[in-house]
């Protein structure tokens, strides 16, 4: 989790902690912010994550839509158990 610092933003002039002149609308509210580069860092994790599971969803629908021809049950089971260790060993940096 990114650190978090806690700063001061006017619904009226939108300023946060800065010594702009007030328009005279302001009503000060807490908010929370982190640093730039932890946001990044964030975004970078999101979209592999988002990409993990992608790829875990297209592995459990192919699960939930196969039906195997009589006497391929195993055959079947041994290529699922073949593509999950596939996807896991290429998102196990997630």
């Amino acid at each position: 989790m990114p650190h978090t610092f806690t700063a001061w933003q006017c619904g009226g002039c939108g300023r946060i902690e800065s010594q702009q002149a007030c328009t005279g609308a302001c009503r000060d509210s807490k908010v929370q912010l982190i640093h730039h580069d932890e946001y990044v860092a964030l975004e970078k994790h999101l979209a592999q994550s988002q990409h993990t599971v992608g790829a875990l969803l297209d592995l459990l629908s192919q699960l939930a839509h196969a039906t195997p021809r009589e006497g391929q049950w195993e055959t079947c089971f041994r290529q699922a158990q073949a593509r999950a260790r596939d996807t896991l060993r290429r998102h196990r940096s997630v």
